[in-house]
């Protein structure tokens, strides 16, 4: 279930997308209680990395699950477009790995 190599099969895309939200959570927790304490402009580099960090292994998770699925890894492309990224999402957790490998 390594993200970065080979592909990921139903159960490992499942695994990643709920560490992906665990770490959205959390570090949404943790700037609600810290946002008071300090002027936000303080947390914003924070925040930037966050972003790029989570955007990069989500993205990086779908295209090896579309990899597994036998589709073409630029259908990652979608997971950027609101609405039909999230339908595309739904769609992997039913599609079957490829046979041929």
């Amino acid at each position: 279930m390594d993200p970065i190599n080979g592909t990921l099969n139903r159960l490992g895309f499942l695994f990643w997308n709920c560490i992906c939200f665990g770490l959205l959570v959390a570090f949404g927790a943790v700037i609600d209680t810290t946002k008071s304490s300090h002027v936000g402009a303080y947390w914003l580099p924070l925040r930037i990395a966050f972003i790029i960090i989570f955007v990069l292994l989500s993205a990086l998770v779908f295209c090896r699950r579309l990899q597994n699925a036998g589709l073409s890894p630029w259908l990652t492309l979608v997971y950027f477009v609101p609405g039909a990224g999230n339908l595309l999402w739904l769609a992997l957790f039913f599609l079957r790995p490829s046979q041929s490998k």
